[in-house]
């Protein structure tokens, strides 16, 4: 697992997922063999790379050797994260069948709050133990589920070692306790449903605790010297407030910030050269547009001087805004020249 990782957070609506994107172009641009991940079901990452839709697993990008993408399918997800515990554990594959045509899985692969969360950290951790790329960009969904996905692998862990487990699936001395409550359960629910969750929780006890040990690995990965946490904000106000309880959520959980981006910084305009005498009503119109935009440009500065202040020594680095959504591999390359060399390590 020596791969380079970079976590990519930030609000929603600040260009997070055309930024991780162009983050791991940048890197596959300097020799890195880099994929870009992003757990939103949204197609904002297909759609700055001019695609319609991104496979599950990792495609390389065409018109750039080196640069892979995808999107996680939670079901697909969780149904190969079973197939990978059934060959380490043995399981029969009559037993992986019955599991996955079980209400109770379905339920918890395609449904459950806080399963997607949970998945992804078993998705992360095989393409790092597969070894294939020198980097990988996950593109976290927004602020409040990106905490989410950072919390996942502890609670996960904390839960596999609970009692409530346990008493659950029948371990040790809570075997005559488990009886007790399936009886009460029996007539709550009926035989048929009742019947239904035994089976899942008899078939899923391997996988439980494949997932919790999967839980305890990611939260090392989290800490390991090759593991990055970059934040995405834009100059406004919203982006302001959003990536400062961010930033106090990292500290929180001890995971230091490794670098900051601004992103869709204003510029002020350039010079503007008349192929002729422009009348009056254009000339006040074209310098009332300037005056704007330098107000903008000068405003967007002055809050990226906030967030320098605030940060206290992690590298702030501005990526201007571009004129249009991007929508193509060049697009991105727009965004991606402008990622400093300082950024790499």
């Amino acid at each position: 697992m020596s791969a380079a990782l970079t976590i990519v957070l930030g609000p929603g609506g600040v260009g997070k997922t055309t930024l991780s994107a162009s983050l791991a172009l940048a890197a596959a641009r300097r020799g890195e063999k880099t994929v870009v991940v992003t757990v939103d079901p949204a197609k904002r990452l297909a759609q700055a790379l001019g695609s319609e839709a991104l496979p599950h697993q990792p495609g390389e990008v065409a018109e750039q050797p080196g640069f892979f993408a995808a999107t996680l399918d939670r079901a697909k997800a969780w149904d190969e994260m079973v197939g990978r515990c059934a060959a380490r554990r043995n399981m029969k594959p009559s037993s992986v069948e019955r599991l996955f045509a079980n209400r109770f899985y379905q339920h918890l692969r395609d449904e459950l709050g806080g399963s997607a969360e949970i998945i992804t950290t078993d998705y992360l951790a095989h393409l790092l133990e597969e070894g294939g790329f020198d980097r990988i960009v996950l593109d976290t969904p927004p602020a409040n589920d990106a905490l989410g996905f950072l919390d996942a692998p502890e609670r996960f862990a904390d839960f596999m070692d609970s009692r409530i487990l346990e008493l659950l699936i029948g371990k040790g001395s809570f075997r005559l306790s488990r009886t007790l409550v399936l009886k009460v359960l029996s007539r709550l629910t009926g035989r048929e449903m009742l019947d239904e969750l035994i089976d899942f929780l008899s078939l899923s006890r391997d996988v439980l605790e494949f997932m919790g040990d999967r839980g305890r690995q990611v939260m090392a990965l989290q800490r390991r010297q090759q593991t990055e946490y970059v934040l995405v904000t834009a100059p406004d106000r919203e982006g302001e407030v959003a990536a400062k309880r961010l930033i106090a959520e990292l500290n929180i959980r001890q995971l230091k910030l490794g670098a900051a981006f601004a992103n869709r910084m204003m510029s002020e305009p350039p010079a503007v050269e008349w192929r002729s005498e422009p009348d009056s009503e254009w000339l006040a119109f074209g310098e009332q547009r300037a005056e704007i935009r330098v107000l903008q440009a000068r405003r967007d500065q002055n809050r990226l001087a906030h967030l320098v202040q605030h940060l206290n020594g992690v590298a702030v680095h501005p990526i201007a805004c571009l004129d249009k959504e991007p929508q193509s591999l060049s697009d991105l390359a727009a965004l991606s020249s402008q990622i400093p060399d300082g950024f790499w390590r």
